[in-house]
């Protein structure tokens, strides 16, 4: 299914193409004006194997690498207008041209050991041309080619290598960020007023470092993060919620379990993590505790349905048959539409010798859900 395009937001190129006012006073600044439009509306990929040549009587001539490229760019050529035009503000392309010619990004892309000798040939080809009169500065033109072509490709590597490449210290330093100036500040600004919304940055920064963590599937790191987090920045829930989350994805059930109890005691009314420690419970077979637990989120008025519904599933295990079918009515009396009120109150139909009550639910189960 195609998403729709929401029409109130721009593409970070577009809002940067429209940004960039064209120069007519100045020929090489308009053609300058022409090349950054023609990357941005192009993309990365093209832009590597085209370039704007020149521009002349609303024409503009763009060089390709390749003549393969012409039928897939030529069926773009009317986005490709209308996107200059647009932000230029004018009509000012009615056509592009597309022509062959070198790219020096493409080539040097593209450079490889089975391509060198097309390119030697090519350069013995032109330069015939320039110094046929003179045999000797033709060797000389083509044995400097020859090197450029083994060069090339050397030089990039050790340029892109230095780029890339840091030192092993300092890629896995740790930092502390306890004397940094804003950790300061933040601390000699509540020395002298309590109040206002100042956060420690120390905070944020962790919190950074727990999401980055969380998106490697690096559950442990991410709960160390996050343990910090929490010390810098207390009074959040949320924030002991996902410490809790991470320490449960980690395999740490004992230390997500101990932590959790002493943010229900920072938090006592979250039905949040409230629910989260009926469920641990539950899986301890803790099963009064748990009770308690989710009647504390009933008595919130929040997560209604699934507290009532482990509740019934706890009465049914302890074969409190009565008080399990009176919790399973009243999920299907919050939350009318929740299938697993149907299915497990039908259940109950069936322990108690009511099957045609018990089909009727299980009807309205699967219409509300087909593959349960």
């Amino acid at each position: 299914v195609r998403k729709k395009k929401d029409t109130n937001w721009e593409t970070m190129r577009s809002v940067l193409g429209k940004s960039v006012v064209r120069e007519d006073s100045n020929a090489s600044q308009s053609l300058g004006w022409f090349e950054f439009q023609w990357k941005l509306i192009v993309g990365k990929d093209l832009a590597s194997v085209t370039r704007v040549d020149k521009f002349s009587s609303q024409c503009l001539f763009i060089a390709v690498s390749n003549k393969s490229w012409f039928s897939a760019l030529e069926s773009l050529q009317t986005k490709f207008i209308n996107e200059i035009n647009e932000r230029a503000g004018l009509i000012l392309v009615e056509r592009i041209v597309f022509r062959e010619g070198i790219i020096m990004n493409s080539m040097l892309r593209n450079l490889s050991t089975d391509e060198n000798p097309y390119l030697l040939k090519k350069n013995k080809i032109q330069t015939p041309e320039v110094s046929a009169k003179d045999e000797s500065m033709g060797d000389i033109v083509n044995r400097i080619s020859s090197k450029l072509t083994a060069i090339l490709p050397v030089v990039t590597l050790v340029f892109l290598s230095s780029c890339t490449t840091f030192p092993k210290n300092q890629v896995s330093q740790k930092i502390d960020l306890s004397y940094s100036h804003a950790v300061k500040a933040v601390e000699k600004f509540y020395r002298g007023k309590r109040e206002g919304n100042t956060k420690d940055p120390r905070a944020y920064y962790h919190y950074l470092l727990s999401l980055q963590a969380v998106r490697g599937h690096q559950f442990e790191k991410a709960s160390e993060n996050l343990r910090k987090l929490v010390q810098f920045d207390p009074n959040n829930s949320k924030f002991h919620r996902q410490l809790v989350i991470n320490l449960i994805r980690a395999g740490k059930m004992e230390d997500a379990y101990n932590t959790l109890n002493k943010s229900i005691d920072h938090f006592p009314g979250n039905p949040e993590l409230s629910m989260m420690m009926g469920d641990i419970l539950t899986g301890r077979n803790e099963f009064e505790q748990a009770l308690s637990y989710y009647q504390r989120v009933i008595q919130t008025n929040s997560g209604l349905a699934r507290a009532y519904l482990l509740s019934g599933a706890i009465y049914e295990i302890r074969q409190q048959y009565n008080l399990a079918e009176d919790a399973y009515k009243m999920v299907i009396q919050v939350e009318p539409m929740n299938p697993l009120g149907h299915y497990y109150l039908a259940r109950m139909n069936i322990l108690a010798g009511k099957p045609e009550d018990a089909q009727k639910l299980l009807s309205q189960a699967l219409e509300l859900r087909p593959n349960l």
